[in-house]
């Protein structure tokens, strides 16, 4: 409880690329709307590890040559059956200065978008004998194995699949909120279609592919820009199309589409490094071409915008993926030549191209930051909370609803 006599709840993330701390931050900004009833606090754990590390390792840790390990993870043996219920040994002796941080700050409730969150605090709530409530928010489509299960109060997905997935492995279905991938209140905004085109010196007849291809860390787009390059040649000569390039910080890869640009000729490009008018572009754009990451495909989403997904997924990426695909909301390229003849049939035929609108539509959660926020105030005084004594320990669960 705040000295102030207010609530407290910490947001916690993790910056192991942007995913997590764009879901965090979405949530965060719906509580400090409710600034007159609580105290809210955001923090990067990694901030509290002991060499200062930054995001970018851990991943390219995840993305790059050792990505097939990584996603063993996400395979039957811990998504399936053999499940922590929660602390784990690894990450209660990484983070000591963030168990400090959540002693020191006793908050009465901790909201998680990354699981070594969920799990220094559930170590910590068991061994220092406090009270508050863990949010576990996971922010792509599936939950994998290694989020504490049984020591999380709620748990806020972002589709009915990851409620069954949950329930198989005893969580009680009285503790899953089925709110959808917090993003941004930005993406729920609309916004005039021939304003933003005029912005952007794009002309209205046009049809906008957006194309979203660098984020604060190139790393995890190295598979993906491979393919694109091998496109670039090609959109310069569709000319009906304008397709809009959003490379992030990476202001060395814009250069060098710049430079294919002219090279091709290409009149039909937009090149912007960073940029806060995504949602506007989003609004323009009739189809984007992005890697199925959880935030940007939620993103997408919201904005009721079909998608061309490019290169191979793993792991959390490929679990999106699939989900993507089978709701009908999605096609994917792994080649370039995918990607061309996708983009032709997808706008000569127009009942593909709506039927790819109408998948999306089905699995749209609009205002799902507020929701989470809603939920989690309305019972932020609720006295019981389930504990487990054992903070480190393996369970089995039910029979897998999804595996792989």
């Amino acid at each position: 409880m705040s000295k102030l006599g207010k609530k407290t709840i910490l947001v916690a993330y993790a910056s192991t690329g942007s995913g997590h701390k764009i879901a965090a931050e979405a949530i965060y900004e719906e509580f400090l709307k409710k600034d007159d009833e609580i105290n809210v606090v955001i923090a990067d754990i990694l901030d509290y590890f002991p060499q200062n590390e930054s995001g970018s390792k851990f991943v390219n840790f995840t993305t790059g040559l050792l990505s097939p390990v990584f996603d063993l993870t996400w395979r039957t043996n811990f998504t399936g059956r053999i499940l922590w219920g929660g602390g784990q040994l690894w990450p209660s002796l990484m983070y000591k200065n963030f168990e400090h941080y959540i002693v020191g700050l006793d908050p009465d409730v901790v909201v998680c978008t990354h699981f070594v969150c969920a799990n220094v605090a559930a170590k910590v709530r068991a061994n220092k004998n406090l009270n508050f409530r863990i949010v576990s928010v996971p922010t792509d489509y599936e939950t994998e194995g290694l989020w504490p299960h049984k020591e999380t109060d709620l748990f806020c997905v972002g589709s009915e699949e990851m409620a069954s997935t949950l329930q198989s492995r005893r969580v009680d279905s009285n503790k899953i909120l089925v709110s959808g991938i917090p993003i941004s209140s930005e993406f729920s905004k609309k916004y005039s279609k021939f304003d933003v085109k005029k912005l952007f010196s794009i002309q209205q007849n046009k049809k906008v592919v957006l194309i979203i291809c660098g984020a604060n860390d190139p790393g995890p787009y190295k598979n993906m820009r491979k393919t694109l390059n091998a496109c670039l040649s090609f959109f310069a000569k569709m000319d009906w199309l304008h397709f809009v390039f959003c490379v992030g910080q990476d202001e060395t890869y814009a250069n060098k589409l710049s430079k294919l640009a002219n090279n091709a000729n290409a009149s039909n490009f937009t090149i912007l490094t960073y940029t806060d008018k995504l949602p506007q572009l989003m609004s323009i754009a009739d189809i984007a071409i992005v890697k199925p990451g959880g935030l940007v495909v939620s993103e997408c989403v919201n904005k009721n915008l079909p998608m061309i997904l490019i290169g191979k997924a793993y792991a959390q990426e490929n679990i999106n993926r699939r989900f993507l695909i089978s709701n009908g909301a999605a096609v994917h390229a792994t080649t370039y030549k995918g990607v061309i003849n996708y983009l032709c049939d997808i706008f000569t035929f127009s009942k593909w191209y709506e039927s790819l609108k109408f998948g999306v539509s089905k699995i749209r959660r609009a205002n799902s930051s507020k929701k989470i926020c809603l939920e989690v105030i309305e019972h932020i005084d609720e006295s019981h909370i389930d504990k487990p004594k054992l903070w480190n320990n393996i369970y089995l669960g039910k029979k897998p609803i999804h595996s792989r």
